[in-house]
């Protein structure tokens, strides 16, 4: 293994993830980033960044349900029957790994029933995801390969409903408003933003701009040379 490509493998089962109010012991005491949005707010690209600039862990739930969405497709499923969606989610098995895929960022990667999916592999998904996703055994699967990522490492994690339910105790949590077009694409009530996120109008602003703030909320000092542009776009909820 070549380490300054690959992280190490490593393969949690969902019965090692500690159950009840694990999160809160030291050795889970890890930071999390939350980052909320829709398709077109470049949450995708934002957490690139961040993970690279902080040394995170990048996890994206999107990934996970295109591989699961993928899955189904692979076994010949009919996407519109919720009930063989949920039986198939049921009794799949799930492999976790962590790799630097293109040697910047380390990213989260899963293999349903042993068959691991390149991003490549999961493009061209768009019209077919939601039709796995609203299926509840598939959005608690999704949930459940989230949680076997924390205390691995400090995590960036992007999706929707990430600060609000997933890891409500995140230390960092932030929604992507998009434009009026993105907005008509969010159905917002099915969107549960946290009453303590960070609302960033992510409209005109740069995934470097977008990085930045948040990367400075972090603590962190940024220079020239980062090429950031910070500046107050972002508001807190009341």
């Amino acid at each position: 293994m070549n380490a300054k490509t690959e992280a190490p493998v490593t393969k949690p089962r969902e019965h090692e993830r500690d159950q009840g109010d694990s999160h809160r012991q030291g050795s889970l005491a890890k930071v999390i980033v939350a980052i909320d949005g829709g398709a077109k707010s470049r949450k995708y690209s934002v957490g690139r960044k961040l993970a690279a600039f902080s040394n995170a862990l990048l996890v994206d739930s999107g990934r996970i349900y295109r591989a699961f969405t993928k899955a189904c497709l692979e076994s010949g499923l009919n996407l519109d029957d919720g009930t063989a969606v949920a039986d198939f989610c049921k009794s799949r098995s799930l492999d976790l790994r962590f790799r630097r895929p293109d040697g910047f960022v380390i990213e989260a990667q899963i293999a349903i029933n042993g068959r691991w999916f390149t991003k490549t592999e999961l493009k061209s998904l768009n019209l077919e995801i939601p039709k796995v996703a609203r299926v509840p055994e598939v959005r608690e699967f999704t949930t459940q390969v989230l949680h076997q990522c924390e205390g691995i490492a400090n995590l960036v994690v992007l999706g929707r409903d990430i600060g609000s339910v997933v890891f409500p105790h995140a230390r960092y949590k932030y929604f992507l408003k998009a434009a009026a077009l993105e907005r008509d694409h969010l159905d917002a009530r099915h969107v549960k933003i946290a009453d303590d996120a960070t609302i960033i109008d992510a409209t005109n602003l740069p995934p470097d701009a977008i990085g930045g703030r948040i990367l400075s909320d972090m603590g962190y000092v940024l220079d020239e040379k980062f090429g950031l542009v910070l500046g107050n776009d972002s508001q807190r909820r009341p």
